[in-house]
């Protein structure tokens, strides 16, 4: 007769699942988990660094002319960015999509935004020159 060996736990009160749809689910729950964990670390090290600079920090232009200001993206991947550009006092210049358009003599700064930062352009709009 075998001798029966006692056991320090009790195997009635500790319960382990033994279904399979159990098991299915417990191994499905620690895949999910370590597959966000990845994904976190990954998206980390991989995060796109960027650098943003206006064509020109100053313009000069006489009533009524008009000229380009560009959000300059480095590096440039083709990537659209939302912006947002505006000018402080629209008498002096107005601006759109970085066009900007002389109205009259006077000083203003041109804005273009960003979601992560703003820039800024001196706009100085000088009399309309006269043809004597």
């Amino acid at each position: 007769m075998k001798a029966e060996r006692k056991n320090k736990h009790n195997s009635k009160n500790l319960k382990i699942p033994r279904s399979p749809l159990a098991a299915l689910f417990a191994v499905m729950f620690l895949a999910v988990a370590a597959l966000f964990s990845s994904c976190a670390l990954v998206s980390e090290s991989t995060e796109d660094k960027f650098s943003f600079r206006l064509s020109q920090t100053e313009i000069t232009l006489e009533e009524g002319a008009s000229a380009w200001l560009h959000l300059i993206k480095t590096p440039a991947d083709g990537k659209k960015i939302p912006l947002a550009w505006r000018t402080e006092n629209e008498a002096v210049a107005t601006v759109q999509n970085g066009k900007i358009t002389a109205v009259s003599a006077g000083e203003t700064y041109a804005e273009v935004s960003t979601r992560e930062a703003k820039f800024s352009c001196r706009i100085t709009v000088t009399p309309r020159s006269r043809n004597t």
